[in-house]
C-alpha cells in the first residue's frame, strides 16, 4: 500500500511525497523517512512519531515525543486507523502532515475507500468469493462449483462460528483501534451476497499487530516508553549555539561573566532566581547587566528589565517554595538569534532515570573569583550529563553529574535526549538539581 502525503509548516511552505513503507518514520532525526529541522521544528521530538502502512490500512502512532501528536486536533495515545483527509500535527501548533490519497495494494483497497466515516478499517473482499476448489490438480474444472444442501449449511455455521470468534477474541484483547478492524471484518462477511451458495471458506485475514505496552515506573507513577539519548554533547552545543548565553555585569570598561541562562523567546532570557538577586544588587551598585550568547562577548546585549517568580520568597530563599521556584527572567534591548520555547504540555516531563545533558558556559573564575573578560579569560560553551532523579511534580529533579561542575553553571538549560529543554539547572550548596520547566510559564506575562 501507498500513502501521499503533503507536510506543510507553520511558515507556510508545503510539499507532497509518497511513501510504500512498511513504516514512515517522523522526526528530526537525520535518518527519518519525514526529517524536521530549522526553527520551524523546535517542537518536533527527535523520535516524534511513525505512520504503519498495512496492505489495506494505515496507522498513526506517537513515538514518546515531548510535545505530542496530534490526530485532527486530538491526541494519540495510542496507535490510530487513519482516513483519507486526516490532518497529524507535530505538537500543539508544530508541522502538519495531510493524507492525500492512498494506493490500493495487490489485495488492499481501492484509493479513497479509507475515507469512511470513524476510523473504520475498510472492509476486506467478501469472504463468499473465496472457493475451495473441488478437482484434482491439472484436472479441468468449471470456474465455479455449486455445493450440496448439507456443504452449505456447514459452510455458513463455519462463517457464524467465525465471526462470533473475531468477536470474543477482540472484546478480550483488542485496542479500541483494532475492535473496529474487526468490526468492519465481521460486517463484510455478514453482508449477503449472490454467491452465497457457493462452497467457500472466509479469507484468511491476519489479526492487526497489538502494540506493546509502555513500561510502568513506580516512581513517577506514570506509564511511559523510557528514552535513551539520541544527541550527542557536541551536537547538542551545536543545536543550542546562540539559545544559551552567559550573563554578567559591565563596570566601567570592564565586563565580569558571572552565571548562566538560556533564550526563552529572542528577547527574554530564562535564569535562576538567585542569580537574579545577585544581579539587582550589582545594578543597584552602579553597573549594567548583560548578556552575550558569544564567549568572546562580541554580542554583548543590555538587560532592561529582571523579575523572579511570584512563589519564589526573597527574604527565605532556602523555604521549599523557593527552591522549587527558583527562577527568573531578564528582558534583552536587542534580540537573539533564536529561542528555545516551552513544551506545549503543561506537564513535567518523565525524566526520572533518563540521561540528560546541562548545555552552557564554564566562566574564567580562578578560586571563584571572578575576572574580566578579556582575550585570556573568556567563557567556554561545553555540554555535561547527568542523570535526573524524582518526578519533577512536587519538587525540582535531582541530577547526579559525571563530572565537575564548572563555577557559574547555574541558570543554563537542561536537555533531555532529543534536544529539548526539561529543567532549569541550579545549585544550592552541594545539591544539584533541574527545577521544571513548566514552572517557567508562571513567569510569562
Amino acid at each position: 500500500m501507498k500513502l501521499k502525503l503533503r507536510v506543510s509548516s507553520p511558515g507556510g511552505s508545503a510539499s507532497v511525497s509518497e511513501h510504500d513503507g512498511p513504516v514512515v518514520t517522523i522526526g528530526r532525526d537525520p535518518d527519518a523517512t519525514l526529517t524536521f529541522d530549522g526553527a520551524e521544528s523546535d517542537v518536533v521530538s527527535w523520535e516524534h512519531a511513525q505512520i504503519e502502512l498495512k496492505e489495506n490500512a494505515a496507522f498513526v502512532s506517537d513515538s514518546n515525543s515531548t510535545n505530542g501528536t496530534y490526530l485532527n486536533g486530538q491526541k494519540v495515545e495510542h496507535r490510530k486507523l487513519l482516513k483519507l483527509g486526516d490532518k497529524i500535527t507535530l505538537g500543539v501548533e508544530g508541522p502538519e502532515i495531510a493524507i492525500l490519497e492512498f494506493a490500493a495494494g495487490p489485495s488492499g483497497i481501492p484509493p479513497g475507500a479509507a475515507a469512511t466515516a470513524d476510523h473504520s478499517e475498510p472492509k476486506p473482499p467478501s469472504a463468499a468469493r473465496s472457493v475451495i476448489p473441488t478437482q484434482p490438480e491439472g484436472v479441468e474444472r468449471p470456474s465455479w462449483q455449486w455445493a450440496s444442501p448439507p456443504v452449505i449449511a456447514a459452510s455458513a455455521a463455519a462463517v457464524v462460528v467465525l465471526i462470533l470468534a473475531g468477536i470474543l477474541i477482540v472484546s478480550l484483547t483488542g485496542s479500541d483501534d483494532e475492535q473496529e478492524v474487526a468490526s468492519a471484518s465481521a460486517a463484510a462477511m455478514a453482508e449477503p451476497d449472490d454467491d452465497a451458495n457457493l462452497t467457500s471458506v472466509p479469507e484468511a485475514k491476519s489479526q492487526p499487530d497489538v502494540e506493546p505496552k509502555p513500561a510502568y515506573d513506580p516512581i513517577t507513577q506514570r506509564t511511559h516508553k523510557p528514552q535513551s539519548p539520541k544527541l550527542t554533547p557536541d551536537q547538542l552545543k551545536q543545536r543550542f549555539r546562540g539559545k544559551v548565553v552567559w550573563i554578567g555585569f559591565r563596570s566601567e570598561d570592564s565586563t565580569f561573566p558571572f552565571c548562566n541562562g538560556w533564550a526563552l523567546q529572542e528577547s527574554v532570557v530564562v535564569t535562576t532566581a538567585t542569580n537574579v538577586d545577585h544581579l539587582e544588587q550589582a545594578q543597584r551598585a552602579g553597573s549594567t547587566i548583560v548578556v552575550s550568547s558569544e564567549p568572546s562577548g562580541t554580542d554583548v546585549i543590555d538587560v532592561v528589565n529582571m523579575q523572579v517568580h511570584p512563589s519564589f520568597e526573597r527574604n527565605d530563599t532556602v523555604s521549599q517554595s523557593s527552591v522549587t521556584f527558583n527562577l527568573g527572567t531578564l528582558t534583552l534591548s536587542k534580540r537573539l538569534p533564536s529561542g528555545c520555547g516551552l513544551p506545549q504540555e503543561n506537564t513535567a516531563p518523565v525524566l526520572s532515570g533518563a540521561n540528560v545533558t546541562i548545555v552552557g558556559f564554564s566562566l574564567p573564575a580562578p578560586g571563584e573569583t571572578l575576572v574580566a573578560l578579556d582575550a585570556q579569560h573568556a567563557p567556554t560553551l561545553f555540554a555535561l550529563t547527568a542523570r535526573a532523579r524524582g518526578d519533577g511534580r512536587t519538587q525540582p529533579y535531582n541530577l547526579d553529574v559525571e563530572s565537575t561542575v564548572p563555577f557559574g553553571l547555574s541558570g543554563a538549560p537542561v536537555v533531555s535526549a532529543d534536544g529539548v529543554v526539561v529543567a532549569v539547572f541550579a545549585t544550592r550548596g552541594q545539591e544539584i538539581s533541574g527545577i521544571p520547566v513548566q514552572y517557567v510559564k508562571g513567569l510569562i506575562r
